[in-house]
């Protein structure tokens, strides 16, 4: 199974002598406890992504067949076609391997292979696609070969977040799903709270698995509401086998199984992350020049009064790759921050990102192409959307060469 470890200002070197001690991997109760002290990575011995992309789709005007509008997860299937989400335009677009586009699947709307917002896209093995619309809570089932094979109808019972979990080899998913609470019932300092609910292929409530946090919040002295500009989010993903879930603060992430059964808590030995002086100089300055004059005031009060005021999540998002390895990405306090939003919610976003393998051992780490949100992680490839410095958006496809 897998782990992570990462800080956000101390950046572990890899282990010198790899001793016993450095990874351990305990039965308890059935349920394995894997801990790993530091990289087993040493210097050029890691995996690379190569700067260039193998394939690039999309364009700024022009044809309008490769213009994309906001794409979030888009996926690779077996042949070598590049699914396309485009969210605002309730559309999945389909290109060949060299990226020539060949159709497009769905519309803007509320019929059956339409959608009203796209919340998450996952292909399975077998090419089979799968689409979350947030807005009317139901999956869409496209066969293969672009048919609509089936909308599966989700069953409510109570308010969505709308973090997708991700599917199983049994057609099976989760959902996270929380009570609709009044923010009025809390004071000082408190975390949304939410749990997993798990459902049969038929979209039916199976079971509910743990109670996690959610976005962190809270009250200044003078009773104005806040969200904490570095709250740590739920996160997680999903192998078809089984899901690695966190929070970004806590020590551990936990694997479940495709019913939320425990199966292994994932832990790592680091210090909590903290801004030195000269980042929160830096975030607050960024903080200055974002926020109109007349507001400014109030959200740098806000930020000397909210607790813990330098602390911040050790990672930000969670993917498995094909091969069965956990890539954990490390928080990046400025563009993670919740009060400097890069348009990353509900993705993986770009940056650096820690590996594990399937015991659970910390490899080392990767870093990804400049601002390359991923969404897929193949065996010999990375996958993900190319934002520019203008908010141009395009899919593109690197190689991945894993090293010894």
């Amino acid at each position: 199974m897998r782990l992570l470890a990462i800080t956000a200002v101390i950046l572990p070197m890899a282990c010198s002598d790899v001793s016993p001690a450095a990874f351990q991997a305990i039965d308890s109760a059935g349920v394995i406890i894997a801990t790993s002290d530091c990289p087993l990575w040493a210097d050029g011995h890691g995996w690379t992504i190569d700067s260039v992309p193998l394939l690039s789709i999309g364009e700024v005007g022009g044809d309008p067949r490769y213009t994309l509008d906001r794409v979030f997860w888009p996926q690779r299937l077996t042949d070598g076609r590049i699914v396309v989400p485009n969210t605002r335009g309730g559309t999945l677009k389909i290109y060949n391997a060299a990226g020539q586009y060949v159709t497009e699947l769905g519309r803007q709307g509320e019929g059956p292979g339409e959608f009203s917002f796209i919340g998450h896209v996952a292909a399975d093995p077998h090419d089979t696609i799968r689409v979350y619309d947030v807005d009317l809570n139901r999956i869409t089932i496209f066969a293969p070969d672009g048919r609509l094979a089936r909308t599966v109808r989700i069953e409510m019972t109570g308010y969505y977040y709308g973090v997708m979990v991700g599917w199983f080899a049994n057609g099976a998913f989760a959902l996270t799903r929380t009570s609709d609470r009044a923010l009025s019932a809390y004071r000082g300092d408190w975390r949304d709270t939410l749990d997993l609910e798990w459902h049969a292929a038929d979209g039916s409530v199976i079971g509910r698995a743990g109670v996690w946090g959610g976005i962190r919040r809270f009250t200044t002295p003078d009773g104005r509401r806040f969200v904490h500009p570095f709250t740590p989010r739920f996160m997680a993903a999903s192998s078809r086998q089984e899901a690695a879930l966190g929070d970004g603060y806590g020590s551990h992430v936990k694997v479940v199984g495709p019913c939320g059964q425990l199966r292994q808590v994932l832990r790592w030995n680091m210090a909590v992350s903290e801004l030195t002086d000269a980042q929160y100089r830096e975030f607050a300055a960024t903080v200055a020049a974002l926020f109109p004059e007349e507001e400014l005031p109030v959200y740098l009060r806000a930020l000397a009064e909210s607790p813990e005021t330098r602390r911040v999540p050790q990672y930000a998002a969670l993917l498995w790759d094909a091969l069965g390895n956990l890539w954990v990405r490390q928080y990046d306090w400025l563009q993670d921050s919740n009060w400097i939003d890069q348009g990353y919610r509900g993705t993986t976003g770009p940056g650096t990102w820690w590996v594990f393998d399937a015991e659970g051992r910390w490899l080392g780490s990767v870093p990804t192409p400049d601002r390359l949100d991923v969404s897929v992680i193949g065996q010999d490839y990375v996958l993900g959307v190319h934002r520019d410095s203008l908010d141009v958006e395009r899919v593109r496809m690197y190689r991945l060469t894993r090293g010894s």
